[in-house]
């Protein structure tokens, strides 16, 4: 049974667009009995026409544009609570908050990352901001490299150095199928490296039900695991998560048999590992025919996959005067192939300034990369560009 409040926010609705519907019929000069509408359905008292509060909007002003401090436009109590007010933010401003610092991958050896980066980064933002945590992705997305011990040893001793939280999104963590190369998670590694870290490092960690072998995206469900936080925060977080982005109970339901599937001896359990087992074939085998069918197109560099659901190849063009070549080439492959692939600029140190560089990424979930597929367009391919 529908909820009153649902059932008025639907009428609300219905309202509102035939009240949008009459504006636009208004300034068409369509006639009618009045000039205007006039919506009083709202609680907003300077929508409907009330003068806002001057003290109100001279205080957020100030906090806003700090420069109206410096001379006696505003009343002195104002100047005072808007400087009061600035001195509870960080870096003494409103605009100080969330602030990216992107750090390179290498992509020559693999899309490894390096400590000499992340400290050169940190470097260049003296001054500007002050960082406060390091975003890693393990394995990569959608690059698919897969961390090593050594790799996650370096990020975790650099973010003890800078005193930053790591947060580390390991949502393909049950897909890695690289020679060799096996998943190792960051708390893991952070707990074998001594008390010197795992005691002090702060880390939240994130896995999904909507990515890896469990695709279940329709959940929207996931978990956050977090280390080392103090335990007068928990309960802030916990009000933000379920007060906020609180998954639909099918989601927590699938989360749970995520997180604790069928033991080894129960009915379900023999059925459940050959699944997963033929998810991660399925990917292996898609990303060995991917990669060897993609090499074949001129221009197209496509690295070894080590893990995750992507082939993230490099793409290098002619440049088009006046158009943009990735967009371009990937239009035509979605026209005359019927294939939707990601993509992003490059920002090599290497790009030729008489070609254009892109990224490409195929999703490898899905058996699209067969040859027949491709081969009428990899001869026009060769002969149109």
């Amino acid at each position: 049974m529908a909820l009153l409040s649902d059932v008025e926010r639907l009428f609300d609705e219905e309202l509102q667009k035939q009240a949008d519907h009459i504006r636009q019929q208004l300034a068409m000069g369509v006639k009618k009995a009045y000039k205007e509408v006039v919506d009083v359905s709202f609680a907003d008292a300077h929508r409907t026409g009330m003068t806002p509060i001057t003290f109100v909007r001279q205080v957020l002003a100030a906090c806003l544009y700090p420069d109206l401090l410096l001379d006696d436009t505003l009343p002195v109590d104002v100047r005072q609570r808007a400087e009061r007010m600035l001195g509870h933010c960080d870096g003494g401003s409103v605009g100080v908050g969330l602030a990216a610092l992107p750090y390179r991958l290498q992509e020559k050896s693999g899309w490894t990352l390096e400590k000499k980066e992340l400290q050169r980064v940190i470097q260049a933002s003296r001054g500007r901001c002050n960082p406060r945590a390091i975003y890693i992705s393990n394995p990569g997305d959608p690059t698919g490299h897969v961390h090593n011990r050594k790799t996650i040893q370096d990020v975790v001793r650099f973010a003890a150095e800078e005193n930053l939280l790591l947060l580390v999104d390991e949502v393909y963590q049950d897909c890695v199928f690289g020679h060799e190369c096996e998943f190792l998670s960051y708390k893991r590694a952070l707990f074998e490296m001594g008390p010197v870290y795992s005691g002090s490092v702060k880390m939240a960690s994130f896995n999904s039900l909507s990515n890896g072998t469990m695709g279940e995206c329709g959940m929207r469900a996931g978990y956050m695991e977090l280390v080392n936080f103090d335990d007068a925060v928990l309960p802030f977080v916990e009000i933000l998560l379920t007060g906020d982005i609180s998954p639909p109970v099918t989601g927590q339901i699938g989360l749970d048999v995520m997180a604790d599937p069928p033991r080894p001896g129960e009915p379900s359990h023999s059925r459940y590992m050959q699944e997963l087992l033929s998810c991660k074939n399925t990917l292996r085998q898609n990303v060995e025919r991917g990669r060897n069918l993609l090499s074949l197109l001129p221009g197209i560099h496509c690295p070894p996959v080590m893990g995750g659901v992507y082939l993230y190849t490099h793409l290098t063009l002619p440049q088009v005067m006046g158009v943009s070549a990735g967009p371009l080439y990937c239009g035509r492959l979605l026209e005359e192939e019927g294939v939707c692939v990601g993509l992003s600029e490059c920002v090599c140190d290497d790009l030729s300034a008489t070609g254009s560089c892109w990224h490409i990424s195929w999703k490898t979930c899905w058996d699209v990369l067969d040859p027949f597929t491709f081969a009428s367009y990899k001869n026009q391919h060769k002969t149109k560009t």
